[in-house]
């Protein structure tokens, strides 16, 4: 719930591009936890695939982020803020992975709006714009889709290693840049089109490197016994 409340004040704070791609390094952080705090196994084309990805989102978010500061200063603490978001994603993604043992889905995704609701109900009283007309309707749009992400979300590292779900947040860019091109009639520009090749291609060769060990391990399981009989 913090990094999700700050990212929304870098939102605010900060042009959207670059708060974007702030929080795009959380699968960054998310591999980095997992490898060095909780001792999961990476490999240096896990590491290699996710920065691929991100420098992906960095090409798709060109424009923005070469013209989002001008006319107007760097805002440091703000940067810092959204990087600090980057992290705590990081490290709630690998607290939902490591529930895998003991919860079920549903039961991981109710504790956020069982803790979320009081305390952001608690700030409204002070602080609250009511919404007005079709408002109720995109705010209610919005909650339902991010409930289905949620779900999907968890249920997602909760089948699978941390390093193998987390670059798959990258492909998030891909989908915001096409809304833009079918929605908003915003151009596609060469660094954006580089950019999606780019985070599909790190996805991709992370995704088809693991499932290759995977395999791999899968058979010396099996040719362990049949080599042990031999002798």
């Amino acid at each position: 719930m913090l990094a999700l409340t700050i990212f929304f004040f870098t939102l605010h704070k900060l042009p959207l591009a670059i708060a974007s791609t702030l929080q795009y390094l959380s699968p960054i952080f998310t591999v980095l936890i997992a490898s060095q705090l909780f001792r999961e196994k990476v490999s240096k084309m896990q590491y290699f695939s996710s920065l691929i990805a991100f420098f992906g989102v960095i090409f798709i978010g060109f424009n923005g982020l070469t013209g989002g500061f001008s006319g107007q200063k760097p805002d440091l603490f703000w940067m810092g803020m959204g990087i600090l978001s980057a992290v705590l994603s990081g490290v709630a993604y690998n607290a939902i992975s490591k529930l895998k043992e003991t919860e079920e889905t549903i039961n991981i995704v109710i504790y956020f709006p069982m803790l979320a609701l009081p305390l952001t109900g608690i700030w409204c009283l002070f602080d609250f714009t009511v919404p007005m007309g079709i408002e109720w309707l995109i705010l209610l749009t919005i909650g339902v889709f991010t409930q289905i992400a949620q779900v999907c979300m968890t249920r997602a590292f909760l089948s699978a290693d941390t390093a193998i779900v987390a670059p798959f947040q990258y492909i998030g860019a891909i989908y915001a840049l096409f809304s833009g091109w079918f929605i908003f009639n915003e151009k596609l520009e060469l660094a954006s089109i580089i950019g999606v090749c780019l985070v599909i291609f790190g996805v991709i060769v992370g995704t088809i490197f693991r499932a290759g060990k995977k395999r791999r391990k899968e058979v010396e399981l099996i040719m362990e016994p049949e080599a042990e009989v031999l002798s």
